[in-house]
Formats: C-alpha cells, sequence, structure tokens
C-alpha cells in the first residue's frame, strides 16, 4: 500500500472512530440527565413517604386516645354505682322547635351523628337532565343529602404594603398589624397552631415541622425552636397570673384525679411510671379553669396553698384534704358538696325503694335542668 492511500485509509478511520466517540459522549449525557431524574424522583417519593407515615403516626396516636376514651366511658357505664333507672316519664311540657331535641338519624338501626358543632354551608342542587324544564316544572319538595367536608391547615403570606406621605413637613406611615413577638414575622394564629401541635397534642418539635411542611409550609425547625421556646415564656407568665385570677372569683369546683407520670430516675423496683395527681379550680362566675401539680402530691397541704386568699363558696367531693373547709385559715370558705356524689349513695340502696324514688328524681333534675337555667326565660335561681 502506498504512503499515501495509507494516509486516507488511516484518516477514515480516525473520521470513523471519532463519529463513535462522539455517539458514545452523547449517549453518556443521555444516560447521566435519565439519572439525575430518577435520583430526583427517588428523594420525591422518599419525603412523600416520610409524609405518609408521621400521618400514618399521628393517626395512631388519634386512634389509641379514641380507643382509651371509648374504654373508659365502658367502665364507667358497667359500674354499678352509674346504673340508674329510666327517668319517670314527666307531664307533657310545650316546647318551642329550638328546644326540642334533634332527633337522631338511623341507617338500618345504625346511629348516624349529625354533628351539629361543623360550619354548615347550604346548596341548592337543581336537576342536571337535558330534558328538564324548570319553567314548566311544578316544585313538589327537596331532601337534605349531607356531606362532610374537611379542608386541612392552609398558609397564607400577606405583603402589607405600608405606605409613606409627607404633609407639612411631617412624614404619615401605614402601620400593620403587631405580631405577639418583637421583630417576627410570624402572627398569633401562626404560633398557636404551632404551640397546639406541641403541647396539647403532645408532639414532637420534629414532627410539628414535618406536619407543617407537609401541607405546604416549609417551616427551618431552628425558627420552631425560638417560636416555642418563647411563647413558652409567655405561657408560663400567663399560667401565674392565672391561679390569683380563679381565687378571686366567688364560686370555685374543685377537683383532684390521678394520671400516670414518667418519671426521669426508675423507681428502686425499676419502674419509670409512678401514679401522680392533678388539682383542678373552675371559676364559675368567669369560666377560668386553674391545673396545678405539685409532684403528684394529694396532700392536703396542696391544695390550702393554693386556696390561700380565697372567700366564697367551694363545691368539692368528699375526700379527706378538704374537710378542713370553714375552719381556721378556711373559715371564710363555704363548702358545698357534690350532687353527683350524693345521688350514688341512694343509688347504692338498691333494695331500698324510697333510695330509688328519690334516685329518679335526680335523673329528673338532670333530665329537666336545660329547661330552668339562670339568665333564661326568667329564672333567678
Amino acid at each position: 500500500m502506498k504512503k499515501n492511500e495509507l494516509t486516507e485509509f488511516l484518516q477514515r478511520q480516525n473520521e470513523f472512530l471519532q463519529g463513535r466517540l462522539d455517539e458514545a459522549l452523547a449517549s453518556v449525557s443521555s444516560l447521566t440527565l435519565a439519572n439525575e431524574k430518577l435520583v430526583a424522583t427517588v428523594d420525591e417519593l422518599r419525603r412523600q413517604i416520610a409524609s405518609l407515615e408521621d400521618v400514618i403516626k399521628g393517626r395512631g396516636a388519634e386512634l389509641s386516645k379514641e380507643k382509651a376514651a371509648r374504654q373508659a366511658v365502658q367502665r364507667l357505664q358497667g359500674s354499678p354505682s352509674e346504673r340508674q333507672a329510666k327517668p319517670t316519664p314527666a307531664p307533657a311540657v310545650s316546647e318551642t322547635p329550638e328546644q326540642r331535641p334533634q332527633k337522631k338519624r338511623t341507617n338500618n338501626g345504625a346511629r348516624r351523628k349529625t354533628h351539629p358543632e361543623c360550619e354548615v354551608e347550604t346548596v341548592v342542587v337543581e336537576p342536571d337532565s337535558p330534558d328538564f324544564n324548570p319553567e314548566a316544572a311544578t316544585f313538589i319538595g327537596e331532601c337534605d343529602v349531607v356531606r362532610y367536608v374537611m379542608e386541612p391547615m392552609r398558609f397564607k403570606k400577606i405583603v402589607y404594603k405600608v405606605r409613606k406621605y409627607v404633609q407639612d413637613e411631617k412624614i404619615y406611615k401605614g402601620s400593620a398589624p403587631a405580631t405577639p413577638l418583637l421583630n417576627s414575622q410570624y402572627t398569633s394564629s401562626f404560633i398557636a397552631g404551632l404551640a397546639e401541635l406541641r403541647y396539647l397534642h403532645c408532639m414532637p418539635l420534629e414532627n410539628a415541622v414535618e406536619y407543617f411542611r407537609a401541607h405546604g409550609f416549609d417551616l427551618d425547625k431552628g425558627t420552631a425552636q425560638k417560636l416555642v421556646s418563647k411563647v413558652r415564656v409567655h405561657l408560663e407568665n400567663l399560667y401565674k397570673a392565672l391561679g390569683p385570677a380563679v381565687v378571686e372569683d366567688n364560686y370555685i369546683c374543685g377537683d383532684e384525679t390521678y394520671q400516670k407520670v414518667r418519671l426521669q430516675v426508675a423507681t428502686p423496683s425499676g419502674r419509670k411510671i409512678k401514679k401522680g395527681y392533678i388539682w383542678v379550680f373552675v371559676g364559675m362566675t368567669t369560666g377560668l379553669v386553674y391545673f396545678f401539680y405539685d409532684d403528684g402530691s394529694r396532700s392536703a397541704e396542696v391544695f390550702k396553698q393554693h386556696i390561700k386568699g380565697f372567700n366564697g363558696a367551694f363545691q368539692c367531693d368528699c375526700y379527706s384534704g378538704y374537710r378542713h373547709i370553714g375552719i381556721g385559715e378556711m373559715s371564710g370558705i363555704k363548702r358545698l358538696p357534690c350532687l353527683q356524689h350524693i345521688k350514688r349513695k341512694f343509688l347504692d340502696l338498691k333494695d331500698n325503694p324510697q333510695a330509688q324514688e328519690i334516685a329518679k328524681l335526680f335523673g329528673l333534675l338532670y333530665h329537666f335542668e336545660h329547661q330552668h337555667r339562670i339568665g333564661k326565660d326568667g329564672w333567678c335561681i
């Protein structure tokens, strides 16, 4: 082969190999792009899975609470001291349509709740048949079909265009709504939603942040921690003011109940849970509720410490810690007994006809008390 032919042959080989190399590079670029898309899809799927896991965990906690509540109600209904005979029908009392209790709807014997607590929106639905002519038709009636809708929390970003003016050498400026925390962009509703998840629903802050993200707001964990720490100070001050405010009422209902408390250090028996007591005062005039806790103690000293300065009527059960009411330092307090506890004593006397008759009167009193409340229909006592 001559030199020129060899050179031409090598050039063709070089051009062929260069073409194959360009194709390979194009193929590698295409595969790299496809791989990046797959990685992005996998990341998105992981985020969705994590969000679904959080939702499932929250739903599981709600179901556990609901189950515990149903079991508590069943135990209460099964208690002999809580059973009572069906009240004797009283003479018919004329009621207005607003006072008559709403009849429960049924579905083949199954109870169906009407949910009066929901916001009601009424929509009129007309026939959509092409043969329907509203001008030629005669209205004969309508029926109600109920559908329940849930709208999850939604976030809005409101931008206030604060305008400034100058008039007679004086500057005038608009005012944007104030926020609970200084130099903060978050309103009270935003902070209240975060505090509700953290304290009312006992949700860890990480889960609360993920819950916000799942509903469309990418909240930084550090920002959430600052908001919670600052609002905790405000809630603590509110709590400190709540106790004295309730004691200033002239009529308080009080009680105490046990609750399982988690311990930081295990007991000698190895348990990290103990039974502690939490107390509550309810100001019946102001409607304020005050809970207090002293290391789970049920001692009368806890009650004496928080009731100081109160002069009025205190309604409670027959717990021994309340027996000093009206004596010594608490001489200005008038003790009122609990009517429900009194009723139970009559219910326990099952073989006494007079006691059972009195228990029926208690039932009638509870059944018709809503008709005779202070401030309604002329009732003053």
